[in-house]
């Protein structure tokens, strides 16, 4: 019975938040908005642990950060250039949780087909809303920072991981792949373009 009282204190006193990194591989398209662009799309792909992290940026450039290496780069695909940066905060920390976050659990929700819970936010002089998965995505996020700009950003697919998941959990194989790129409809002053191939995997 001592023993079971010391478990139970110990749930008792165990913070209620989230984890604060991912436990699985992912690849999320985020939509990002704020108060003085238009939206843009930014696609994050992060190992199990939460490093390292790639994200892929609208205009084709990429960033690389490996949080436990401490290191980062910009790679610039056009120009085939590789900028190494000092590890500091940048881009990657709006799709980042951490240690110096508060959190109080609201609702569950859905984002992106994928339920989350929601808790609110305070960190620094920040505090928003987050939409957070139990393995540790940030699916979506509502706030406001430091200069009174509010930011959201929310998942708009995550879908391709999920799909590998399934796979290596049924042993099953792939036959074909369907790779698709569009221009997004939220760049109206684009033209569109769409266009899909089926290929067989290497």
């Amino acid at each position: 019975l001592a023993g079971m009282a010391v478990g139970i204190a110990a749930l008792a006193a165990a913070p209620d938040r989230p984890a604060l990194v991912p436990s699985r591989e992912a690849s999320v398209l985020y939509r990002v908005t704020n108060a003085d662009t238009a939206p843009i799309e930014v696609r994050v792909t992060t190992a199990a642990g939460g490093s390292p992290m790639r994200l892929d940026m609208p205009d084709r450039t990429y960033m690389l950060v490996d949080a436990s290496a401490r290191n980062m780069a910009m790679v610039v695909p056009d120009e085939q250039v590789v900028l190494k940066l000092p590890y500091q905060d940048g881009p990657q920390t709006h799709f980042q949780l951490n240690d110096r976050m508060r959190f109080t659990r609201r609702a569950p929700g859905t984002v992106a087909s994928v339920r989350c819970t929601t808790w609110d936010v305070v960190v620094d002089n920040a505090r928003g809303t987050m939409c957070i998965s139990d393995d540790g995505i940030m699916l979506r996020s509502l706030g406001v920072d430091e200069t009174g700009r509010r930011n959201l950003i929310e998942a708009v697919s995550e879908f391709s991981s999920r799909a590998a998941e399934k796979l290596r959990r049924q042993n099953g194989k792939v036959s074909q792949v369907l790779t698709f790129v569009h221009t997004s409809p939220f760049w109206k002053q684009d033209k569109q373009y769409s266009r899909s191939i089926v290929v067989p995997p290497r």
